[in-house]
């Protein structure tokens, strides 16, 4: 946990699987079957920023088949969250939004704080990534005014900050519906709360919320530096999963400003970066921008 905690997103994943392959050798009893599901669940957190998707699914049918024989309501409601954000990783938003509104039809009876603010978080993802941009500023604005004051430095079981997230998404939604001056603010905001906890995962996402509504805008003296910025963290603290993100829209910002030959070394390295690990959604965000 404090490797994860300090973005050792690969010294965290060694651990938890130790910790797993250790866990197998205690006896068969509920309390043991239940330390199992929340260690797969740390895995699945540190394999995320790596943009290990396989390996997570394969975790996440282990967690789920043990969290079925012991009708563990709660545990099942973070396994259709994490599915949810498999699913979106993926391109298989309908899926997505499925294995969201499961988690949120779950929640109803628990009340549990933190699961609500993931499911808001992943509904608005898959939204936003279908186009429907309606809907994903309704979930991620419910998380951004309930992430104030101490809340916005908590993760609750994200791997960044829950506020820093929740608005860097918002304000990507509100820049493709041409409010770009409420995208900036809320990116902006991001960006502040990111910076005072220094921590690199909500970093890179908060150079994102700003860098992608400037470029829909055509401020690419805002954009361009955002990304660069973005960018350099992704490939210094080894976060390779949002490369392709930053790569692309940095790309096709120094195209649209004349600077071909930087332009096209990144869009090609977005593109094997995408094939590489298999992720769509970042295929069809590339073929978007």
């Amino acid at each position: 946990m404090r490797a994860l905690g300090r973005s050792a997103y690969r010294e965290a994943v060694g651990c938890f699987e130790q910790a797993l392959a250790a866990s197998q050798h205690f006896p068969d009893t509920r309390e043991t079957r239940e330390q199992a599901i929340d260690l797969v669940f740390g895995v699945r957190n540190a394999l995320h920023p790596l943009g290990e998707h396989g390996r997570i699914l394969d975790h996440l049918h282990t967690a789920k088949r043990l969290a079925e024989t012991l009708d563990d309501r709660r545990r099942l409601g973070w396994i259709s969250v994490y599915m949810s954000n498999y699913s979106w990783w993926m391109g298989d938003q309908e899926h997505a939004i499925e294995s969201g509104q499961r988690a949120l039809a779950i929640n109803e009876s628990l009340g549990d704080f933190t699961l609500q603010v993931q499911t808001n978080f992943r509904l608005g993802q898959a939204f936003f990534a279908l186009g429907d941009y309606r809907q994903a500023i309704r979930f991620l604005t419910r998380n951004v005014d309930l992430l104030t004051g101490d809340l916005l430095h908590e993760r609750f079981g994200l791997a960044g900050l829950a506020s820093v997230l929740s608005r860097y998404s918002l304000a990507c939604a509100l820049a493709e519906q041409g409010a770009f001056a409420e995208a900036m603010a809320c990116g902006e905001e991001g960006l502040r709360v990111a910076e005072a906890a220094n921590h690199p995962f909500s970093l890179v996402l908060a150079t994102f919320g700003i860098g992608l509504p400037a470029l829909r805008q055509g401020a690419f003296h805002i954009a361009i530096p955002m990304l660069e910025r973005g960018l350099t963290l992704c490939q210094n603290r080894d976060i390779p999963v949002f490369f392709a993100w930053l790569a692309s829209a940095l790309g096709y910002a120094r195209g649209l400003v004349g600077q071909v030959t930087e332009a096209l070394p990144l869009l090609e390295q977005a593109v094997e970066h995408v094939i590489s690990l298999r992720i769509r959604y970042s295929r069809h965000s590339a073929q978007r921008l």
